[in-house]
């Protein structure tokens, strides 16, 4: 009885049997996952993490929209508005856009990637061979000019000797074959406006308002042929070619002004380097001794058109507002399609590339904001407080930006080594270093001011005979405007008159008056030998 009882106990279907334990480890292993995947402790552990991500991409989304709201009303104060085409140059008609003539538009070669459909091709040494560049030496000045002794030296000796440097410079002015261009372009002289074609409001028009499609306008060889047209101005001043030498005057400041209104960065560092090039010659240029009351009276009003720190401040104003519409347009595409433009092809990027890439991608859209912000912070710095001497602020700003983008965009750097600051991701590849931009600037305004005096003065010697003795005696009605020291508000360019011609100068970084000192002062010296 009780081992029947016994053996019923030990086959009973109820009794448990221990399960079958692998003698592998790995097989082991991969059931404990398997079972710890599907336990309850797994998927609370899942949602918790979840919402950590939830709650993380959230408050990244509000922070950085607080953070972009901030600077968009430091953005709007700043700037006047929000909306950048309210700042660009009105679109002028053909018949009085000197961009418009047949001779620029015979510049234009095909290129689909360009704006319009083409890119300008400046003429390349047709104005003057790069030969003659090897006789530019320093004037003294802090310009350049053609040395004319040497180039005479190396002559054929069987030709006529050249004995003055009038001779010489109507010598090498004839020896130069300008293909006819300088004609054609002086027609263009009577249309009173300058713009490239497609002006940037058409070409936003044609964006349909979205800056990732907005083009640029390209443009090649245009600092060779500005050098070109400098050599022949030298030329045209000693040779005393009173009405080239207006002339080229005329074409210089209408390309510089073009550029200028284009206001893309390129477009204003291409207007300052034409602008300076000109300046640097108009010195010797205005000391030719068979320009006119009326010469002096048009080169006056050319050189009037343009402000060079004013347009500097647009142009880092529109870069402003465009960097705001650039990142709302970003934020609102996926990474595929039309915000891939923005990175070069997968086989071409680096591996600080494809980590933009991919935080773009799957990182939170308030770093789209948070990058913005401090974008529109930097370029507010930039583009300085506004006023007189905004040059100043800017200038300051621009020197130390590298310093501001490091510290922010970096959240830990030991040597080579640095960790990004993933909330301000693209911020420190998309923002320039412009140290050199605001002083160059007003540095050619107050060039382009002096000028604009010599003009006055040189009228003021054609109708009494001799120089003034101040400035206060320059006849009203030779200034087409007031003439201050751009680095002083308030504060006028002084004048000395010598034995022959006079001196300008400005007080100069340091805002104190050095009585023309050149090495404390900003002076320009324009002598004059009747």
């Amino acid at each position: 009885m009780n081992s029947k009882t016994n053996s019923d106990s030990t086959t009973s279907p109820s009794a448990k049997t221990p399960p079958h334990r692998s003698r592998y480890f790995t097989v082991r292993w991969a059931l404990a996952c398997w079972r710890f995947l599907w336990s309850r402790r797994m998927v609370w552990t899942l949602a918790l993490l979840a919402s950590i991500v939830v709650l993380f991409y959230q408050y990244e989304y509000w922070h950085g929209a607080r953070e972009l709201e901030a600077a968009r009303k430091k953005m709007i104060a700043r700037c006047g508005t929000d909306n950048f085409v309210d700042l660009l140059p009105e679109q002028v008609s053909d018949e009085e856009n000197f961009w418009a003539i047949d001779e620029i538009k015979s510049w234009r070669v095909a290129d689909p990637k360009a704006a319009g459909g083409y890119a300008y091709a400046w003429p390349e040494n047709k104005l003057a061979s790069e030969k003659y560049e090897a006789f530019q030496i320093d004037d003294g000045h802090g310009g350049t000019k053609i040395d004319l002794t040497a180039w005479a030296a190396q002559r054929d000796p069987s030709l006529p000797p050249l004995n003055d440097e009038r001779a010489r410079a109507e010598a090498l002015l004839a020896s130069m074959d300008d293909h006819g261009i300088i004609a054609r372009l002086t027609e263009g002289l009577a249309r009173p406006h300058a713009q490239i074609i497609p002006s940037r409001r058409q070409l936003w028009q044609e964006a349909k308002g979205d800056p990732l499609r907005l083009k640029i306008q390209s443009h090649s060889n245009c600092f060779h042929t500005a050098k070109n047209l400098q050599i022949r101005l030298q030329l045209a001043a000693l040779s005393q070619n009173a009405e080239l030498t207006r002339d080229l005057i005329g074409i210089q400041t209408r390309l510089a002004k073009a550029t200028a209104d284009d206001t893309t960065m390129v477009g204003s560092l291409v207007s300052l380097a034409l602008n300076n090039l000109l300046t640097d010659t108009l010195n010797a240029a205005l000391a030719n001794t068979k320009l006119t009351n009326r010469d002096f009276s048009q080169i006056a009003r050319w050189l009037q058109v343009a402000n060079d720190v004013e347009q500097t401040e647009r142009m880092l104003k529109i870069y402003i507002l465009t960097t705001e519409a650039f990142y709302a347009a970003a934020k609102s595409k996926v990474i595929t399609g039309e915000l891939a433009q923005l990175f070069p092809a997968e086989q071409d990027m680096n591996l600080l590339q494809k980590s933009y890439r991919q935080i773009a991608l799957h990182g939170p859209s308030g770093w789209f904001d948070h990058t913005s912000a401090f974008a529109k912070e930097c370029w507010l710095s930039m583009a300085g407080e506004g006023g007189g001497e905004t040059w100043r602020t800017g200038q300051e700003a621009a020197r130390n930006i590298n310093a501001t983008i490091k510290q922010r965009c970096r959240l830990y750097q030991n040597g080579r080594f640095w960790i990004p600051n993933l909330r301000y991701f693209f911020a420190d590849q998309t923002l320039p270093t412009l140290s050199n931009l605001w002083e160059t600037s007003v540095k050619n305004l107050f060039k382009r001011r002096c000028a604009i005096l010599i003009c006055a003065l040189h009228r003021h010697r054609l109708a009494h005979g001799t120089f003034p003795d101040k400035l206060a005696d320059v006849d009203a009605g030779f200034l087409p405007a007031a003439q201050p020291d751009p680095a002083k508000v308030d504060a006028q360019l002084s004048y000395r008159r010598m034995d022959h011609g006079f001196l300008l100068w400005s007080v100069g970084d340091d805002r104190t008056d050095d009585d023309g000192d050149a090495t404390k002062d900003w002076v320009w010296q324009h002598d004059f030998k009747p």
